[in-house]
C-alpha cells in the first residue's frame, strides 16, 4: 500500500482553490506547520511547483506514479542537499572499482519472476534518516544487518549513527554525505554496535554528533566486501542485472546507489522512465531486497528506502528491471561476514 499521497492525473486542471485545499490537506497528514506566513505561502508556491511537475512527469511515464508526497514543499535543489548525499568515486577511482572481486551466482532459476528477501526475515524494517544526508551509511548498515542475519546470527538492527559520528575519514563526512564502499572500510576494523546502545539522533538534529564508540559493545563485524554485479564508471548502458538478480537470489540483499531526484514525487506504482542510468548521476544509496512481476508481464526491483514508511510504497520503490533505470546495477555491493 502506497503511502499517503493524492493521484496526480487531474493535478495540472486544479484550480487555485483547489490547490490551496491540496495544501492544506497536505500540511494536515505530514504534521507541516511554517513559523511565518511568508514562509507559508513560499512553501504554498513551490508545492504547486511540484504539482505541476508531477503532472508532467506523470504525462512522459504513461502511468499515476508521482504525485503529492512529504516532500511536495521543497525546491529540488533543497531536496538534492538535503537527502541525496552519496559521494561516488571520479577519475582512476571510478575506472579502478571495476577491477574488484565480483560474486559468481550459485545456480539460480533463469526463469524466477519474484523473490523478496522480507519473506526470509533477512530485512529489518524501513528507517528513517531525517534531517541527515547519512543514506549511505544506512544502505551500509543495512547490508551488514542482512548479511549478519544470514550469517547465522539472530537478526539484530545495527547503528547507523555509529557510522555517521564515527567514521570520518576520506569522503566519509556525516551528514554531508558518503560512500558505501568508505563505510564498510570502517565497518570492517571497527564491528558495529546496535541500535539500542548506539541510537539514531542525527535525523533530528541535522548534525553528525561526537563520537561515542565503544569497542566492548560491538556485536557485529564483517570481513569483506564484494561487488553483486559488474560496476561501471561512464554512461553505464549495459550492466548486468541478470547477474544481479541472481546473485540477490542465492546470496543476501545488497546495497545499492542510485539516481534519486525524480524519487521526491514518488508516490506508488513501476517507475519506468524518468531517471537517469550514467555512473555520474548516481546520488544516493539504499538496499535492494528482491524483484516481482506484475499481472501484465512487467518485472521490477523492489527497493528499501531510508526515508520512513509515509514516502513511497510502505518506504520502498519500485523500479522497472531491464534498462538499469536510476542506475540500480552501476553500484551493487554484498558483505561478506
Amino acid at each position: 500500500m502506497a503511502a499517503t499521497a493524492f493521484s496526480a492525473s487531474p493535478l495540472e486542471k486544479l484550480s487555485e482553490t483547489q490547490l490551496l485545499g491540496k495544501f492544506n490537506q497536505f500540511m494536515s497528514n505530514f504534521g507541516k506547520k511554517y513559523e511565518t506566513p511568508e514562509l507559508q505561502a513560499l512553501r504554498f508556491q513551490i508545492f504547486k511547483d511540484n504539482v505541476a511537475r508531477a503532472a508532467q512527469m506523470n504525462e512522459a511515464e504513461g502511468s499515476e506514479v508521482f504525485g503529492i508526497t512529504k516532500f511536495s514543499d521543497l525546491t529540488k535543489e533543497e531536496f538534492r542537499t538535503q537527502y541525496l548525499s552519496y559521494k561516488p568515486k571520479f577519475g582512476q577511482a571510478a575506472i579502478d572499482r571495476t577491477h574488484m572481486p565480483v560474486a559468481v551466482p550459485r545456480s539460480a532459476d533463469p526463469n524466477t519472476t519474484s523473490f523478496d528477501w522480507r519473506a526470509n526475515g533477512a530485512v529489518t524494517a524501513v528507517k528513517d534518516q531525517g534531517q541527515c544526508g547519512s543514506c549511505w551509511a544506512f544502505s551500509a548498515v543495512e547490508e551488514l544487518e542482512s548479511a549478519w542475519f544470514l550469517g547465522g546470527h539472530p537478526m539484530t538492527e545495527l547503528s547507523p549513527q555509529q557510522v555517521v559520528s564515527c567514521d570520518k575519514k576520506g569522503m566519509d563526512q556525516g551528514c554531508n554525505g558518503g560512500d558505501t564502499v568508505e563505510a564498510y572500510k570502517y565497518m570492517k576494523s571497527a564491528g558495529l554496535e546496535t541500535e539500542k546502545d548506539y541510537p539514531y539522533t542525527s535525523g533530528d538534529s541535522g548534525m553528525d554528533g561526537q563520537c561515542k564508540y565503544s569497542a566492548s559493545k560491538v556485536v557485529a563485524k564483517m570481513v569483506n566486501f564484494t561487488y553483486a554485479t559488474p560496476p561501471c564508471f561512464d554512461a553505464c548502458k549495459k550492466q548486468d542485472e541478470d547477474t544481479l538478480a541472481k546473485n540477490l537470489a542465492t546470496t543476501a540483499p545488497v546495497s545499492i546507489c542510485v539516481e534519486a531526484e525524480p524519487w521526491q514525487l514518488y508516490s506508488g506504482g513501476i517507475l519506468s522512465k524518468n531517471c537517469a542510468q550514467a555512473y555520474t548521476s548516481l546520488d544516493h544509496c539504499v538496499q535492494l531486497v528482491g524483484f516481482n512481476t506484475n499481472t501484465q508481464g512487467v518485472k521490477y526491483w523492489l527497493i528499501r528506502n531510508s526515508w520512513n514508511t509515509d514516502w513511497g510504497m510502505d518506504g520502498y520503490i519500485f523500479v522497472k528491471y531491464g534498462s538499469n533505470l536510476c542506475g540500480v546495477a552501476d553500484e551493487a555491493t554484498f558483505i561478506q561476514v
